[in-house]
């Protein structure tokens, strides 16, 4: 094979590769439910923007942790 039709192989795979994740992508969010019910992407995004910061607090065993969760609520 010449290296131009390598080149067009290499440009068509990598297309269809972008194109199967978008498609995976949109067969997910249409048919991959969880079975404990839809996830609300406003609580996606405030969990993943809060996992970034740095915890306030350290607890070394159960009881610590615990008392920091009452503290919370």
């Amino acid at each position: 094979m010449s290296q131009k039709t390598l080149e067009k192989i290499n440009r068509e795979i990598s297309n269809l590769k972008g194109e199967m994740k978008i498609f995976r992508s949109l067969i997910i969010g249409l048919l991959g439910k969880d079975r404990e019910g839809e996830y609300r992407s406003e609580f996606v995004k405030k969990i993943l923007r809060l996992s970034k910061k740095r915890a306030g607090f350290t607890f070394k065993n159960a009881e610590s942790f615990l008392k920091q969760i009452q503290k919370s609520l």
